[in-house]
């Protein structure tokens, strides 16, 4: 018996992935063509980040919501989540083209924008986890890489992108007078996702243990 659906062919699986994607680059594409200029480049380098910001989000925290509040919603976020974070992923990717780019056109303003270079190498070990993962969330490749190292590599790159988004908005605070609006809510949403997760998980242990206990 099939799960009925309550969303569209357009908002499930790849169709999912492949409308977030083009309407992100479609999005960046119209930044430019009205502003095709450095600071249209970083227009959209900020719009693409809260995009990708939110998509983490949405997909980090998938499964733990549909564990506190099983709902058709809930749901279909755990089902697509796999399908949101290479939407995520193609967000991220247009906001590191975003950056060469205002690198490469306004190499003075770069220099005292960009994060000190201990933070540039951590951030280039994020997109390779990033990388490893969308090259890991085809049904071939996962079942090339095995249960437990597949399990491994998403856990482990999940949080690590996790604290490296946390990190980003301190580090953006510390070069800045006052905490803006918008860093407080993105840190906010960030910390909210992981305690969703560990509520989750706290939920869970129980059921865990009853589970033993019965074999």
């Amino acid at each position: 018996m099939t799960t009925p659906s309550y969303y569209g062919k357009w908002q499930e699986g790849w169709r999912l992935c492949a409308s977030l994607t083009t309407a992100i680059v479609a999005v960046a594409l119209t930044i430019w063509v009205a502003q095709p200029d450095v600071a249209g480049v970083r227009n959209i380098s900020v719009f693409s980040a809260r995009c990708a910001l939110v998509l983490f989000c949405t997909a980090f925290a998938a499964s733990a919501l549909q564990a506190l509040w099983p709902a058709p919603l809930t749901h279909w976020l755990k089902r697509n989540r796999r399908y949101l974070a290479v939407a995520f992923a193609m967000a991220h990717t247009v906001h590191l083209s975003a950056v060469i780019a205002f690198a490469i056109a306004a190499p003075a303003l770069f220099d005292t924008a960009k994060p000190p270079f201990a933070f540039s190498i951590l951030g280039a070990i994020g997109y390779l986890f990033m990388y490893a993962m969308v090259a890991t969330s085809f049904d071939r490749t996962a079942a090339w890489l095995g249960s437990s190292l597949w399990q491994w590599l998403h856990r482990l790159g999940s949080y690590y992108l996790w604290s490296m988004f946390l990190s980003a908005f301190t580090i953006y605070t510390l070069h800045r007078p006052t905490v803006e609006l918008h860093v407080i809510l993105c840190v906010g949403l960030l910390l909210t996702v992981y305690g969703l997760r560990v509520a989750a998980w706290v939920k869970r242990s129980p059921l865990k243990v009853q589970g033993s206990a019965a074999h």
